[in-house]
């Protein structure tokens, strides 16, 4: 049996206040790619809502390097009552399949027939099923900091390097 993992990750290119491009901003793009890098290579599957998929679609498949490759490289099974094919595998050429039945069912089904962690990004919709259901095996979380206002930064920046 597969102990699927459920990574819940933001990263809004176009937002420059928000996901990878605060991380790069803060100087630890390197680190927190590596740490993905990691999680991915564990992956056999990656497993995402409908829009999640088309956000990744219009991003990654351009991207470069080790994580970029094995994302894109990675089968994507899509929960969705309303797409044909996933938009992301379609663009990358690797296997892709929607599951369109019942999640419970069909997320289940999936978990017996793969044998590793199927990992969930974005997706919050999904994510909340899934743990509704009792459907994940394993919760990753990553925090990293950041504090946002108008106010001075408790740490000047070079104070924590």
């Amino acid at each position: 049996m597969s102990s699927p993992a459920l990574a819940l990750t933001r990263d809004d290119g176009d937002d420059p206040g928000t996901g990878l491009s605060v991380i790069e901003t803060l100087g630890h793009r390197a680190a927190w790619a590596e740490m993905e890098l990691a999680e991915t290579r564990a992956a056999k599957a990656l497993l995402l809502g409908r829009r999640s998929d088309e956000w990744f679609a219009a991003r990654w498949p351009s991207r470069s390097g080790a994580w970029a490759k094995r994302l894109n490289g990675l089968p994507k099974y899509v929960v969705s009552a309303t797409v044909q094919k996933p938009e992301w595998s379609s663009a990358t050429g690797c296997v892709g399949k929607v599951l369109k039945g019942d999640v419970v069912e069909e997320v289940s089904a999936l978990k017996e027939e793969l044998d590793g962690d199927i990992v969930v990004y974005a997706s919050i919709r999904l994510a909340h099923a899934l743990l509704e259901h009792d459907l994940v095996d394993e919760l990753r979380l990553t925090v990293f900091p950041v504090v946002l206002g108008t106010r001075p930064a408790p740490l000047r920046r070079d104070e924590h390097r």
